[in-house]
């Protein structure tokens, strides 16, 4: 059995939200990539038309500017999480 070229696992595993290596491993080894949460929405982000990017982007200013107004909440830890990831 062949596998397909990287640069069509590579776009399938974009699709999937997934890494090359987290889509090669489940070709091998039948085994679903794990993640947390955070990074299962920027995987999957990253794989969003540019029109669903931008409405997710408004959303998330959305949800900051309504958290920056609540004094219990710390948005500060989240972008630092998210600046470590790009």
């Amino acid at each position: 059995m062949a596998f397909p070229d990287t640069e069509n696992l590579e776009k399938l595993a974009v699709y999937k939200g997934w890494t090359l290596a987290q889509l090669q491993t489940y070709l091998v080894q039948g085994e679903l990539p794990s993640s947390e949460p955070l990074q299962q929405i920027l995987s999957t982000l990253r794989s969003l038309p540019t029109e669903a990017v931008a409405i997710v982007a408004s959303a998330a200013v959305e949800t900051l500017v309504s958290r920056s107004k609540s004094p219990q909440t710390a948005p500060n830890s989240v972008l630092v999480s998210v600046d470590k990831e790009w």
